[in-house]
Protein backbone atom coordinates (compact mmCIF):
# COMPACT_ATOMS: atom_id res chain seq x y z
CA UNK A 1 0.00 0.00 0.00
CA UNK A 2 1.25 3.44 -0.88
CA UNK A 3 1.48 6.25 1.63
CA UNK A 4 1.78 9.70 0.10
CA UNK A 5 2.40 12.78 2.18
CA UNK A 6 1.25 16.13 0.89
CA UNK A 7 2.77 19.50 1.55
CA UNK A 8 0.37 22.24 0.38
CA UNK A 9 3.01 24.87 -0.37
CA UNK A 10 2.30 24.98 -4.11
CA UNK A 11 -0.10 23.46 -6.59
CA UNK A 12 1.67 20.53 -8.27
CA UNK A 13 1.62 20.11 -12.01
CA UNK A 14 2.33 17.20 -14.34
CA UNK A 15 6.11 17.61 -14.07
CA UNK A 16 6.27 17.48 -10.26
CA UNK A 17 7.31 14.48 -8.24
CA UNK A 18 5.74 13.55 -4.93
CA UNK A 19 7.80 11.66 -2.39
CA UNK A 20 6.02 8.77 -0.69
CA UNK A 21 6.62 5.37 0.75
CA UNK A 22 5.37 1.97 -0.24
CA UNK A 23 5.42 -1.28 1.69
CA UNK A 24 6.43 -4.22 -0.47
CA UNK A 25 5.08 -7.78 -0.22
CA UNK A 26 7.69 -8.64 2.41
CA UNK A 27 6.45 -5.76 4.59
CA UNK A 28 9.55 -3.63 4.04
CA UNK A 29 8.88 0.09 3.48
CA UNK A 30 10.71 1.82 0.67
CA UNK A 31 10.76 5.41 -0.54
CA UNK A 32 9.23 6.02 -3.94
CA UNK A 33 8.81 8.97 -6.27
CA UNK A 34 5.30 9.31 -7.66
CA UNK A 35 4.65 11.40 -10.76
CA UNK A 36 1.65 13.71 -10.79
CA UNK A 37 -0.12 13.00 -14.07
CA UNK A 38 -3.24 15.07 -13.55
CA UNK A 39 -4.57 17.27 -10.81
CA UNK A 40 -8.31 17.75 -10.26
CA UNK A 41 -9.89 20.47 -8.21
CA UNK A 42 -11.58 18.23 -5.65
CA UNK A 43 -13.40 21.16 -4.06
CA UNK A 44 -15.81 21.10 -7.00
CA UNK A 45 -16.95 17.60 -6.04
CA UNK A 46 -17.49 18.36 -2.37
CA UNK A 47 -19.28 21.68 -2.51
CA UNK A 48 -21.87 23.34 -4.68
CA UNK A 49 -21.91 27.10 -4.94
CA UNK A 50 -23.97 27.53 -8.11
CA UNK A 51 -27.42 29.11 -7.95
CA UNK A 52 -30.05 26.39 -8.35
CA UNK A 53 -32.31 26.31 -11.37
CA UNK A 54 -35.81 27.01 -10.01
CA UNK A 55 -38.91 25.30 -11.39
CA UNK A 56 -42.35 26.47 -10.31
CA UNK A 57 -44.34 23.29 -10.81
CA UNK A 58 -48.11 23.22 -11.28
CA UNK A 59 -50.63 20.41 -11.57
CA UNK A 60 -50.69 19.05 -15.13
CA UNK A 61 -47.49 20.88 -16.08
CA UNK A 62 -44.44 19.41 -17.83
CA UNK A 63 -40.96 20.52 -18.75
CA UNK A 64 -37.82 19.01 -20.25
CA UNK A 65 -34.71 19.93 -18.30
CA UNK A 66 -31.89 21.25 -20.48
CA UNK A 67 -29.97 23.63 -18.21
CA UNK A 68 -26.27 23.11 -17.47
CA UNK A 69 -26.99 23.84 -13.78
CA UNK A 70 -26.84 20.61 -11.79
CA UNK A 71 -29.17 21.62 -8.94
CA UNK A 72 -32.92 22.05 -9.38
CA UNK A 73 -35.12 23.67 -6.72
CA UNK A 74 -38.79 22.71 -7.02
CA UNK A 75 -41.54 25.05 -5.86
CA UNK A 76 -45.24 24.22 -6.16
CA UNK A 77 -47.97 26.68 -7.10
CA UNK A 78 -51.69 25.98 -7.26
CA UNK A 79 -53.72 22.92 -6.30
CA UNK A 80 -52.61 19.30 -6.01
CA UNK A 81 -51.74 17.16 -8.98
CA UNK A 82 -48.80 15.82 -10.95
CA UNK A 83 -45.98 17.68 -12.71
CA UNK A 84 -43.57 15.85 -15.02
CA UNK A 85 -39.94 16.91 -15.17
CA UNK A 86 -38.19 15.12 -18.03
CA UNK A 87 -34.47 14.63 -17.50
CA UNK A 88 -31.97 15.05 -20.36
CA UNK A 89 -31.36 12.05 -22.59
CA UNK A 90 -28.94 9.92 -20.54
CA UNK A 91 -26.76 9.16 -23.57
CA UNK A 92 -26.27 12.89 -24.20
CA UNK A 93 -24.91 13.54 -20.68
CA UNK A 94 -23.10 10.37 -19.55
CA UNK A 95 -21.87 10.47 -15.92
CA UNK A 96 -23.73 13.71 -15.13
CA UNK A 97 -25.23 14.14 -11.67
CA UNK A 98 -28.37 16.23 -11.17
CA UNK A 99 -29.69 17.10 -7.72
CA UNK A 100 -33.44 17.80 -7.36
CA UNK A 101 -34.64 19.44 -4.14
CA UNK A 102 -38.23 20.16 -3.12
CA UNK A 103 -39.04 23.30 -1.15
CA UNK A 104 -41.52 23.77 1.68
CA UNK A 105 -44.27 24.38 -0.91
CA UNK A 106 -44.51 20.72 -1.96
CA UNK A 107 -47.30 18.81 -0.20
CA UNK A 108 -48.30 15.11 -0.32
CA UNK A 109 -51.02 15.93 -2.89
CA UNK A 110 -48.33 17.47 -5.14
CA UNK A 111 -46.36 14.94 -7.15
CA UNK A 112 -43.30 15.73 -9.23
CA UNK A 113 -42.31 12.84 -11.47
CA UNK A 114 -38.70 12.71 -12.66
CA UNK A 115 -39.03 11.07 -16.07
CA UNK A 116 -36.42 9.76 -18.49
CA UNK A 117 -36.48 10.78 -22.15
CA UNK A 118 -37.45 8.23 -24.78
CA UNK A 119 -36.65 4.76 -23.44
CA UNK A 120 -34.51 6.09 -20.56
CA UNK A 121 -35.64 4.90 -17.14
CA UNK A 122 -35.11 6.30 -13.66
CA UNK A 123 -33.99 3.51 -11.33
CA UNK A 124 -35.42 1.04 -13.85
CA UNK A 125 -38.88 2.63 -13.70
CA UNK A 126 -40.83 5.03 -15.90
CA UNK A 127 -40.47 7.78 -13.26
CA UNK A 128 -39.26 8.65 -9.77
CA UNK A 129 -41.77 10.43 -7.51
CA UNK A 130 -41.08 13.42 -5.25
CA UNK A 131 -44.07 14.47 -3.15
CA UNK A 132 -42.85 15.73 0.18
CA UNK A 133 -41.53 19.08 1.34
CA UNK A 134 -37.79 19.28 2.00
CA UNK A 135 -37.11 16.04 0.18
CA UNK A 136 -34.91 15.42 -2.79
CA UNK A 137 -33.05 13.03 -5.02
CA UNK A 138 -29.70 12.97 -6.73
CA UNK A 139 -29.64 11.11 -10.04
CA UNK A 140 -26.68 9.96 -12.13
CA UNK A 141 -26.62 9.23 -15.85
CA UNK A 142 -24.99 5.92 -16.70
CA UNK A 143 -25.16 6.90 -20.37
CA UNK A 144 -28.18 4.63 -20.90
CA UNK A 145 -30.41 5.35 -17.88
CA UNK A 146 -30.76 7.53 -14.80
CA UNK A 147 -29.91 5.98 -11.44
CA UNK A 148 -31.01 7.45 -8.11
CA UNK A 149 -27.76 7.57 -6.13
CA UNK A 150 -29.07 9.51 -3.16
CA UNK A 151 -32.50 10.35 -1.81
CA UNK A 152 -34.04 12.12 1.13
CA UNK A 153 -37.68 11.63 1.91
Amino acid sequence: MSNISSFPTAIPDGDDLILGSQIDVAGIPSTKNFTVQSIADLSSTTSNTETPFTINATAGGTSTYSSAVNTILLNWTGGGGTYELTLPLASSVPYRIIRVISSSTIAPADKVHLVGQGTDTVDGNAFYNLNKQYSGAQVWSSGTEWIVIQEKS
